[in-house]
């Protein structure tokens, strides 16, 4: 069961078109696991559509961003009735990420990155890194925060943030005000989607050397 969520401002930016390549995959990745959430982008793109179709003089006031909601919905629409008849199956992700990569966890040339933890670039753009990240269980990500914004979705197994006990589906969002340092729970190894905006810099008393290889 799903228990954290993007918030609503993503999940209104995600409607209206506005959010990065990598914000929209997160938010898509989400709606995947959660039908809560799926509900309310449905209410929100359903409010959109009406605003457009009654209103032209609300439309006159920012005619360029109720065109993005339109585009947005037609887009969404259309893609439903266009979904590949093969998709990628298998491994531990679903098949909407494996088919955006193109394979599955099983065969990924997983990166080794720390001791427990490797990774998989997926895209990085204008600033803004798409990656999964595979840590084993019993694996302690060092302490660190953001230089910007990192927004993790787990695809499989389970990681604890604080008091948090993230699952496959479950989200965070963290930036520079936030220094954490999670861990992998249970017997499984954590797979995660991330987002990030900016570096991520170590901050513990042994770590800090670190932010010298990033």
């Amino acid at each position: 069961m799903v228990t954290t969520h993007p918030n609503d401002e993503i999940l209104q930016s995600y409607v209206n078109g506005s959010l990065s390549g990598g914000m929209e995959m997160f938010v898509k990745g989400h709606l995947h696991y959660c039908p809560q959430c799926r509900n309310k982008v449905e209410l929100l793109e359903m409010i959109a559509g009406e605003l457009l179709t009654e209103s032209r003089e609300m439309a006159e006031v920012d005619s360029a961003a109720f065109e993005t909601v339109l585009r947005k919905i037609a887009d969404n629409e259309s893609k439903e009735a266009e979904k590949p008849d093969k998709k990628i199956h298998g491994g531990v992700m679903p098949s909407m990420i494996n088919n955006l990569i193109g394979k599955t966890s099983e065969q990924i040339n997983w990166r080794f990155r720390l001791p427990g933890i490797s990774d998989y670039q997926i895209a990085n753009d204008n600033g803004e890194e798409i990656s999964l990240l595979k840590a084993e269980p019993g694996t302690k990500i060092f302490q660190h925060t953001h230089e910007g914004e990192e927004a993790t979705l787990v695809l499989s197994g389970a990681l604890q943030d604080g008091e948090s006990v993230l699952r496959a589906g479950d989200v965070s969002v963290v930036d520079e005000t936030h220094t954490h340092n999670p861990s992998i729970i249970g017997t499984e190894p954590c797979i995660c989607l991330i987002v990030m905006s900016g570096k991520l810099r170590f901050t513990g008393r042994f770590t800090r050397a670190f932010n010298l290889l990033t």
